[in-house]
């Protein structure tokens, strides 16, 4: 048994023991005299024999505890031995062993303690096994330590390699980033909002007036059918109503208005409120809310101007084309709103661009001026005040007007 109490003075192997011995160790244990130089058979011997010496680590527990505290010295050294090729030496002072004798303990251990596989350095494995032998055994707990410290070397070493080629985050200098809008984020949505309703305005805008202009054609188209349905079952004469008054543009009165002849349409059920009426016009009814009305109830809601009449009982068929409705009339809407009067104006249905006018034979033309085509008649306008306009401004007695029994003078209203 080993004394732990005991403490011996280091002892140090010759230079040719402890090359004998790494070569030893090298060969686990197991002697090559073939390989070994002269004299060197002998020193092997040697270090078998001091290791011969030692108890069985099955009946010694103390040779269990020096191999493993063996080990773990080797273990230790190989690592430091790895760092200082990496990193020179911080202390040069630092006690070692010399290279036979480090030799010696890798052959040893290379070769499972087996003294008789050593085929050299026999006389320094000899010399390091009985030194071992003698140094005061490790305690469960240094020997706890001594693992411990190992494993957490070799852990460490581990997690430097894994990192080795790992790149760092670049970390931000900057403020860290706010939770919210900042105020040029809402300035940057603001713009795109304004720059896209920019672009996408007009275009919204022009679609609703080609929707609201051929709606008002396919209207006003189906008009004309009702005409000419009215004029088949009536001896071929226009609708009448109202008797022919001064006060034709007086809309809600069926008996003076003339929009109550244009209304009988729609109350004969030749045709609905919805086909006598224009999509943009927001206050024309679509259908008859009152059966026994005979015209509209007041003048904003009318949406097409018909044609006065110049007879008791004018005709719808004629073997001349002239115009039968058109598109509501600017003059009349502007002299009751008591507003500046522009004969020249276009109907307010389609945002001051045009009217449309239904022919009797059925055809629907679209006029940008209140001018046929070909023609110095003003439709929103008699003939006789269209030649007083020529010397004054006046429209004055606009209601009182008629248009002549020529066929070429047209006017429309209310």
């Amino acid at each position: 048994m080993i004394d732990e109490s005991h403490s011996l003075s280091p002892v140090f192997l010759s230079s040719s023991d402890a090359t004998t011995l790494d070569e030893l160790v090298e060969a686990g244990f197991s002697p090559n005299p073939r390989r070994s130089p002269p004299g060197q058979s002998s020193q092997v011997v040697s270090l078998l024999n001091l290791l011969n010496h030692l108890p069985e680590p099955a009946e010694d527990p103390a040779r269990r505890e020096l191999l493993v505290n063996i080990t773990m010295a080797r273990v230790l050294r190989d690592r430091e031995s790895s760092a200082a090729r990496i990193e020179p030496a911080q202390d040069p002072a630092a006690p070692a062993l010399c290279e036979q004798s480090a030799a010696a303990i890798d052959a040893i251990v290379d070769a499972d303690w087996s003294a008789t596989d050593t085929d050299h350095h026999q006389s320094s494995a000899a010399a390091l096994t009985s030194l071992l032998s003698a140094a005061p055994r490790a305690t469960t707990q240094q020997r706890g330590s001594l693992i411990e410290r190992t494993l957490g070397t070799i852990q460490s070493d581990i997690d430097s390699n894994s990192t080795r080629f790992r790149l760092d985050p670049v970390t931000a200098t900057s403020a860290p980033p706010s939770s919210g809008f900042s105020i040029r984020d809402l300035v940057a949505v603001a713009a795109m909002l304004l720059i896209g309703t920019a672009i996408l305005w007009p275009v919204l805008v022009q679609s609703r007036f080609d929707i609201n202009k051929t709606a008002t054609r396919m209207n006003m188209a189906q008009a004309g059918f009702a005409f000419s349905a009215f004029a088949k079952d009536h001896d071929g004469t226009m609708p009448q109503t109202a008797s022919r008054s001064d006060k034709w543009w007086n809309v809600g009165d069926p008996e003076t208005s003339h929009s109550a002849n244009l209304y009988r349409l729609a109350r004969d059920r030749y045709a609905t409120l919805q086909d006598l009426s224009c999509p943009s016009n927001p206050f024309a009814p679509i259908q008859i809310i009152d059966e026994q009305a005979k015209d509209w109830r007041n003048h904003p809601e009318v949406s097409f101007s018909l044609q006065l009449y110049t007879t008791p009982n004018p005709r719808y068929n004629s073997a001349r084309t002239h115009v039968v409705l058109a598109d509501r009339s600017p003059v009349i809407r502007r002299l009751l709103a008591g507003e500046h009067v522009s004969p020249n104006a276009p109907s307010p249905n389609h945002a001051g661009r045009g009217q449309h006018v239904l022919l009797n034979d059925g055809s629907v033309l679209w006029l940008t001026t209140p001018y046929l085509p070909g023609s110095t008649d003003n439709i929103w306008l008699p003939a006789s005040l269209e030649r007083r306009l020529k010397t004054s401004a006046n429209v004055s007695g606009i209601g009182a007007a008629v248009p002549s029994n020529s066929m070429d003078d047209v006017f429309v209203g209310p």
